[in-house]
């Protein structure tokens, strides 16, 4: 069975937790960035590496690719 990537958006980023030196208020600093991220079609779960023939978790062949 062939299935394909599927490309989800995935919100990735650092933050830090600051206090803020007038109120003494804590808040939550930092960026978010949102990533295309490769899943497979098959079983949902995230594919380690995009250009690999075969998902890592279930074995399902991807389409397009040789092998």
């Amino acid at each position: 069975m062939s299935m394909k990537i599927i490309y989800k958006p995935k919100i990735v980023g650092n933050y830090d937790r600051v206090v803020c030196p007038h109120c003494e208020k804590d808040f939550q600093h930092g960026t978010r960035t949102e990533m295309p991220m490769p899943y497979c079609g098959n079983c949902g779960k995230i594919v380690l590496d995009a250009s690999q023939k075969f998902c890592g978790w279930c074995g399902c062949k991807f389409d397009g690719q040789e092998g």
